[in-house]
């Protein structure tokens, strides 16, 4: 009966020490993964910010060019003799000019958040 005793609590231990064993294990890599996560996202956040940050300066510039192209348009329209367009010579490139400054605000508050977003794997 001692000999039973005994080897359930040897059994006991053992399966004690070796569950603490995996659980350790599995810890170390979950902090790991978190170091190498904290180091990837650490040296892509620049990238993607930059990244960000071109493609919200490049869609201004987009749209700045769209005004003015309008703005010319209606300039010759209006001085070719087309006077009902003259309401939209004048209002028009200010509407334009407002949704331009619109965006680049909105592109350049969202950029930080974008560039610290993790990036999507390819599907």
């Amino acid at each position: 009966m001692k000999r039973g005793i005994i080897a359930i609590v040897v059994f006991m231990t053992l399966l004690g020490f070796a569950s603490q064993v995996l659980c350790q294990e599995q810890q170390q890599q979950t902090f790991g993964s978190k170091f190498k996560s904290f180091w990837k996202k650490l040296f892509n956040y620049p990238a993607n910010f930059t990244e960000e940050t071109v493609d919200v300066i490049a869609g201004t510039g987009k749209r700045a060019t769209g005004v003015v192209t309008t703005e010319v348009k209606r300039v010759g329209e209006v001085s070719s003799g087309e006077l009902s367009k003259s309401k939209e010579l004048v209002l028009e490139p200010l509407e334009n000019a407002a949704e331009t400054v619109k965006y680049a605000a909105e592109g350049i508050v969202k950029t930080p958040v974008k560039a610290a977003q993790d990036e999507k794997p390819a599907e």
